[in-house]
C-alpha cells in the first residue's frame, strides 16, 4: 500500500492537522508558502530512506518541521519539533535500556553503553549517514533550498533523529518503533 493511498484513507481531521503542522507556530495558514504536496512527497522519500511504513505521515512531517519558536531566549533556540524530539529521546532510552537489560547487562554496563549510544555525536552520525537534514523544512523552504539568512538548524546536536523516533512511536506504537530503531543503533 502506498503512502499516498494511506493519506487518502486518513480521517479528514488528520488532514487538517497535517496542513497546519508548521502553521500552529505562526497561526496564519495563508502565510504558509510550502505546498502540502511537496511536503508529502519529501516525507514519502524520507520514509523510504529510513525503511519506515507510516500509517499517518503527518507525524513524520511534524518531526521534520523546524520553525523557530519565539521563546525570548536568543541563546537557546527552540524548534517546533522539540517536544517530539523530547518524546523520541525518552523512547530511545527505553528501547536501548530494555535491550541491554534483556541481554543480561548490569546497571553499570547499561549506563555506559546507553550513554555512548545516545550521545549527540552518535545521533549526529545517524543524521549525516541518512542525510535526515535534507528532509527538514520550515514554512518556506526545505533544508537544501534555504537562503543563508534563513538557515535551518544543522548543528552537532541532532534535532531530527529523536523527533523521528517520537513520530514513529506515536504513529505505530512501541513494539514497531523498537523493531524499527534497533538497526540504526546496533546495525542489525
Amino acid at each position: 500500500m502506498t503512502i499516498q493511498l494511506l493519506i487518502s484513507e486518513m480521517h479528514p481531521d488528520n488532514l487538517t492537522v497535517f496542513s497546519e503542522i508548521c502553521n500552529d507556530v505562526h497561526g496564519d495558514s495563508e502565510a504558509r508558502k510550502m505546498e502540502e504536496k511537496r511536503i508529502i512527497e519529501k516525507m514519502e522519500q524520507l520514509a523510504k530512506q529510513i525503511h519506515y511504513e507510516p500509517k499517518d505521515i503527518s507525524y513524520l512531517a511534524k518531526a521534520m518541521c523546524v520553525n523557530k519558536l519565539e521563546n525570548g531566549n536568543t541563546s537557546n533556540k527552540e524548534y517546533t519539533n522539540g517536544s517530539l524530539g523530547t518524546l523520541g529521546d525518552a523512547v530511545l532510552k527505553l528501547i536501548i535500556t530494555e535491550k541491554l537489560y534483556l541481554e543480561g547487562k548490569d546497571r553499570g554496563e547499561i549506563t555506559e553503553i546507553k550513554s555512548n549510544l545516545e550521545r549527540n555525536e552518535y545521533l549526529n552520525f545517524i543524521k549525516e549517514k541518512y542525510q535526515l537534514q535534507t528532509y527538514a523544512y520550515n514554512d518556506n523552504y526545505f533544508f537544501d533550498e534555504t537562503p543563508k539568512h534563513d538557515q535551518l538548524t544543522n548543528s552537532g546536536h541532532d534535532v531530527y533523529f529523536e523527533a523521528i523516533v517520537g513520530a514513529v512511536y506515536l504513529d505505530r506504537g512501541l513494539q514497531y518503533c523498537s523493531k524499527w530503531v534497533k538497526p540504526f543503533i546496533w546495525d542489525e
